[in-house]
């Protein structure tokens, strides 16, 4: 009598459906699994390949820019006062208040000096958008790296009122004195 003779055509179908999900998961575990690990490593390590190839490239564009940046600087030469007058003039015509206009923050590098300032204005939108565009790119005073705009309300006169942060950096070349 055969051994299988003893169980019911369901529990036999059952167990051979059991047996083929084992016999599934054993070919899974020691063929079908490493291919893939194989195929997704190699296509990884063609990928690092074309990476390191292209990086000499990369890194030779990268130097290029850098001695450019260095002796470019700015369009125009840095001046503190240059810069207070440009914008209080814009201010003005603009009917725009200066409410500060912080100290020059000087950060050394290797042969460049990174120059930030902080500005802040008070006024209308469009004129503050319009001085931010008059700095960097009409009169080429400095880069505007940020600009922040923020409304507050005058706890005296109940009012609010829009203000605008700008910071600007130039980059200037080193002057050891």
């Amino acid at each position: 009598m055969p051994v299988f003779a003893q169980f019911s055509p369901r529990q036999r179908l059952i167990g051979l459906g059991v047996a083929a999900a084992l016999l599934s998961l054993a070919a899974w575990q020691f063929s079908f699994s490493r291919t893939l690990d194989m195929y997704r490593t190699a296509r990884a390590n063609t990928r690092q390949l074309a990476q390191a190839q292209n990086a000499e490239s990369l890194l030779s564009t990268f130097r290029t820019r850098l001695n450019q940046l260095e002796h470019v600087g700015t369009a125009k030469p840095y001046d503190r006062e240059i810069l207070f007058e440009e914008i209080n003039t814009f201010c003005r015509s603009h009917q725009l208040q200066i409410l500060r206009l912080s100290p020059e923050n000087r950060k050394a590098e290797q042969n460049i000096d990174l120059v930030t300032n902080q500005l802040e204005v008070q006024g209308s939108f469009n004129d503050m958008v319009q001085l931010g565009w008059f700095i960097e790119r009409e009169q080429q005073l400095g880069k505007v790296v940020s600009a922040t705009y923020a409304v507050s309300e005058d706890k005296r006169t109940h009012t609010s009122r829009l203000i605008a942060t700008f910071i600007l950096q130039h980059i200037v070349p080193h002057d050891p004195n």
